[in-house]
């Protein structure tokens, strides 16, 4: 079988798939907190949140790692 990606087995050393996967994590917890508490924060921090979280991904796809 023939793998896109080189060093597939190093899959889990990849800052992209951490950053992607901690993004994750914090969507996930959001969405999954009562109403009451996320009313405790202002409506405008979601997109900010978001979008510093898909910089943090694109970030770590283009940042070079040793190998």
């Amino acid at each position: 079988m023939q793998w896109l990606v080189d060093d597939v087995q190093n899959w889990w050393r990849w800052a992209s798939t951490w950053a992607s996967g901690t993004g994750f994590f914090i969507l996930v917890a959001w969405n999954q907190m009562p109403i009451s508490v996320q009313r405790q924060f202002p409506d405008w921090i979601e997109i900010p949140v978001g979008f510093g979280l898909w910089g943090l991904v694109m970030l770590a796809r283009i940042w070079a790692q040793k190998k």
